[in-house]
């Protein structure tokens, strides 16, 4: 299964690096950045991977709770449409980044839901 610019695998050996480590480990394998977005109404994004080419994913980070992952549904779902496309790109994928989990998954809506143990980079 691929992300862009992200492969996910079942090596559960990753689980090691916790979620807030994510940024560091995996914006610098794919030579990028991350920041963390919070508008003027408090609309945040817990993590926009950036890459040089003018790609960018965003990501919201959850330890789990199946109420958890729908309520950052819902965020990633206002934050992309708030996004003025005419003056920059859409974004390249939308991700819930798990702490816990055997697999990832893409949903019905795009939205990818992935634990950190399946993502290498």
């Amino acid at each position: 299964m691929e992300l862009p610019g992200l492969r996910i695998n079942r090596d559960e050996s990753r689980s090691q690096y916790k979620c807030s480590d994510f940024g560091v480990f995996y914006a610098e394998a794919l030579d990028g950045s991350v920041s963390h977005f919070r508008d003027k109404n408090g609309l945040e994004c817990d993590a926009v991977l950036h890459r040089r080419d003018g790609r960018y994913g965003l990501i919201e980070i959850k330890l789990g709770s199946e109420k958890g992952i729908q309520d950052d549904v819902k965020t990633l779902t206002t934050f992309s449409k708030k996004i003025d496309t005419d003056a920059m790109r859409s974004p390249s994928f939308l991700m819930i980044l798990t702490a816990s989990g055997d697999f990832a998954y893409r949903r019905d809506d795009g939205i990818w839901v992935v634990p950190i143990g399946c993502l290498k980079p």
